[in-house]
């Protein structure tokens, strides 16, 4: 998968508010379009920063020529930037340039190119008649928002038309959240739509392509509303059964019940627990490890997927029945040599790449290219270190795999070996990462780079004094001429591109829909993406966000610079519950590689075996009762390598007074816990460790339950009443708080400690108290009176990104009945 590719695949050319597709303007305007399509859009997309120079908008010719853009000057067009960086036919400028991290150019302006740029420069810019044309495309993409409450309305009506099987089998993906989205262009809205049956059938088990509605497939989806956001789907067009669903359900964070019955109407009518899901989170979640090689069916070694698949793979090597060629060191995603190995099975073509850590000795396959090791009888095997994998699927899409050298599924590869830097950390997610890159099928496509592929064969035949003349024979008959090689590759991108066409997919350069959909799932949430989310405006949104104290500060960060989507899924339900717009349900949280996780080392995803505390909210104290040093307080660190989770010991979140409030701890890594506890006011409590057990430790995989036997204090329901956070900083050296630490603790004749409020005010709602015998309720403890300072209490100075983590868990006590 060539990184220069990788990069130009991962992002649309699309644009933020204009599409090309529809504005066209003058001639003139067309021809500049196409200019810096064919020239300039590889490098300056949509990416937002992360395009070169951040021109994410080069197709958005209103945009791009504004004078604040700094590219072109109205009032002196000869001075344009623009005309300086293109320079001239004699003096080419600095543009279009040759590479940008990784990047490669469509090759220089053509003579043509420049003149039609340079005149366009001159008269101005877009012709009135584009500006006019983007105008009327802007009010036009204006679309009315879709509530949520109308989706299982809507469903349960479709479902009212459906009899027997296809009434059993029917289930739901929606795009309604990004139809509510306006700065969601309607190219873009169709694209998502294109992502989601793509997705579908890269992992499908049916032999038969999925079309989109308005393709000429037999088996598609449906839309049922006309809008096209809400798609029926039958499950034997897939090869699933019912279970394939439920089990990706049981990840799912956006369900909601609403209280018009809809819901509970539909679950009973399809005997699922929850008949559709938003397309963008299905996309997100089904297209990486563990759910990806769950439903494509990826064994955990490759012996057995080529046993599945009816391969002997030695064997044909053994028989010279493969072909291959052999890549140079930095093939761009290869930070060393590559081997490509082309072999057949029943069910069509099968690639393996042998990849390497280094490029001597048994890894330089110029010296050794009669490997792998076990396949002849030589001392000439080449020695990898890994592998990844594409063959066809029964569909005609791809199916992708990576690898150890002993054939071990991986679900990330080693970034040593091979790297994806448009992932974060640079990491290749199998199924996305693989996905994005072969988005035209097998890879190169061009034609230089084919041409470029191989000098195996130049560089041994000729060899007389390393090779002996069988062997010679044997490495031409295993590395054929390079035009074979390319007839090959040529001939299995044609099967993939006729599966596109006849799901209804269109091509689009190097613009693949799910990874489009999958980054626009990952970005940051903002205000308008949220109140989408419920099919609200966003004013209407922000005005019930600030109705509830717990709520209030979400809102704001939605509104500033966005809430990081990992914590969104997080807060998604619980913002339903306090605004009014549904009843959360239970779901597990999903370990995937994108947020840090990685499935083959993690514990195995499944119903969990402690109760789900489901989604809970971040409540941080209002700006003004917050101390300059906030990060004990309100950071998160979600993404690291050590994980801790925090969960009511009985599945509940609601507790009467005086009752015990159960909390269960449980972290992936030996490390030491405090808990905090903070009110919607801000008010902040330590309440563990304490006098009672001033040391908490966490053992790797086992599960704490609070209280134990020996702690001696348990947490309880006092007044006030309220809604109160539990907040867990996990380390991996003990959290220092001065005045709270072992001694201080053991010493004090207070059993509560405040931090960093303005007058000593415990906690609403959660007291920590002595356990006992009696039946009698021990006396209502006390705080200490004076608060610490959380001065020196700032975690991103203290430790080391790998060396924290943090969790959460809300819940509310009431007074006796």
């Amino acid at each position: 998968m060539p990184r220069s590719l990788i990069l130009a695949l991962t992002y649309l050319v699309l644009f933020s508010s204009v599409s090309s597709a529809q504005v066209v303007g003058d001639p003139l305007d067309q021809k500049v379009t196409a200019a810096f399509k064919a020239r300039c859009a590889v490098c300056h997309d949509d990416r937002g920063v992360k395009a070169a120079q951040e021109l994410g908008y080069i197709l958005d010719l209103v945009r791009f020529s504004d004078p604040d853009a700094g590219y072109f000057d109205k009032d002196d067009p000869q001075q344009s930037y623009l005309r300086e960086i293109i320079g001239t036919e004699a003096e080419p400028g600095s543009m279009p340039m040759r590479r940008w991290t990784g990047q490669e150019w469509n090759g220089p302006l053509t003579a043509e190119e420049r003149a039609d740029i340079l005149s366009w420069i001159d008269r101005g810019g877009p012709s009135e008649e584009y500006r006019r044309q983007a105008t009327e495309l802007a009010q036009r993409e204006r679309r009315e928002d879709i509530p949520n409450v109308w989706i299982p309305e809507r469903i349960a009506a479709d479902l009212n038309t459906l009899r027997d099987e296809h009434l059993r089998n029917a289930r739901y993906l929606t795009l309604t959240n990004l139809h509510n989205e306006d700065s969601v262009t309607n190219d873009e809205l169709e694209f998502y739509r294109q992502a989601t049956v793509k997705l579908l059938n890269s992992i499908s088990r049916s032999s038969q392509v999925l079309g989109l509605d308005q393709s000429d497939a037999v088996n598609r989806l449906y839309a049922i509303d006309k809008e096209r956001t809400i798609f029926r789907l039958d499950l034997r067009d897939l090869g699933w059964t019912e279970a394939e669903w439920e089990r990706i359900l049981t990840y799912y964070p956006y369900g909601l019940t609403h209280r018009n019955g809809a819901t509970r109407s539909i679950e009973t009518i399809t005997s699922s627990r929850y008949p559709y899901m938003r397309a963008d989170w299905f996309v997100f979640a089904t297209s990486q490890p563990p759910l990806y090689h769950d439903l494509v069916g990826i064994p955990k070694q490759l012996h057995d997927l080529e046993s599945r698949l009816g391969l002997d793979r030695l064997s044909q090597i053994r028989d010279r029945k493969v072909h291959r060629a052999g890549l140079p060191a930095d093939s761009n995603v290869s930070r060393n040599n590559r081997l490509l190995e082309r072999l057949s099975f029943p069910g069509g073509y099968y690639h393996i790449s042998y990849d390497f850590a280094r490029n001597d000795k048994r890894a330089n396959f110029f010296e050794n290219p009669l490997g792998p090791v076990g396949a002849f009888e030589t001392e000439f095997a080449f020695q990898h270190d890994g592998g990844e994998i594409v063959y066809r699927l029964p569909n005609g899409f791809q199916a992708y795999v990576l690898v150890k050298a002993d054939g071990e599924r991986l679900s990330i590869a080693p970034s040593a070996i091979v790297d994806d830097d448009s992932m974060p950390g640079g990491t290749i997610i199998n199924g996305i990462s693989c996905l994005s890159c072969h988005y035209d099928g097998m890879k190169p496509e061009n034609p230089e780079k084919i041409a470029n592929l191989d000098r195996v064969l130049d560089l041994t035949n000729d060899n007389t004094r390393r090779f002996r003349p069988a062997e010679r024979d044997l490495i031409k008959d295993l590395y054929p001429a390079r035009d074979v090689f390319a007839r090959l590759l040529a001939q299995d991108r044609a099967s993939f591109r006729l599966s596109l066409a006849a799901a209804g997919i269109t091509r689009t350069g190097a613009a693949e829909p799910v990874r489009a959909l999958f980054d626009h799932f990952v970005a940051n949430v903002s205000l308008e993406s949220e109140a989408g989310e419920f099919g609200l405006p966003p004013e209407e949104f922000s005005k019930l966000l600030e109705r509830e104290g717990e709520t209030r500060e979400l809102g704001r960060r939605f509104s500033y610079a966005g809430v990081q989507r990992q914590l969104e899924m997080a807060e998604y339900g619980r913002i339903a519950e306090l605004t009014g717009l549904g009843e959360p349900r239970r779901y597990t949280e999903l370990g995937v590689p994108y947020f840090g996780v990685d499935p083959e080392t993690a514990p195995a995803p499944g119903p969990s075996t402690e109760p789900s505390t489901g989604p809970t909210l971040l409540v941080a104290p209002p700006p003004s009762q917050r101390t300059d040093h906030v990060d004990l307080l309100d950071a998160d660190n979600l993404n690291g390598p050590l994980r801790v989770t925090v969960s009511s010991g009985d599945e509940r979140n609601h507790f009467i007074e005086g009752e015990v409030i159960p909390i269960v701890l449980k972290a992936n890594q030996d490390c030491f816990v405090t808990v905090l506890g903070i009110d919607h006011k801000g008010d902040v409590t330590l309440l563990a460790p304490n006098k009672f057990h001033p040391e908490l430790k966490l053992r790797a995989g086992r599960s704490l339950h609070i209280p134990t036997p020996e702690m001696g204090f348990e947490l309880f329901a006092e007044p006030p009443h309220g809604t109160t956070q539990v907040r867990v900083i996990a380390t991996l050296r003990p959290l220092i708080i001065q005045g709270a630490d072992r001694k201080s603790l053991t010493q004090s004749a207070d059993s509560l400690v405040s931090l960093g409020n303005t007058q000593a005010l415990r906690t609403k709602a959660i007291g920590v108290r002595q356990r006992t015998a009696q039946v009698a309720p021990p006396p209502t403890p006390v705080v200490s009176s004076r608060p610490l300072d959380p001065s020196d209490i700032e975690l991103s100075r203290q430790y080391a990104p790998h060396e924290w983590a943090t969790a959460r868990f809300t819940f509310t006590t009431h007074p006796k009945p």
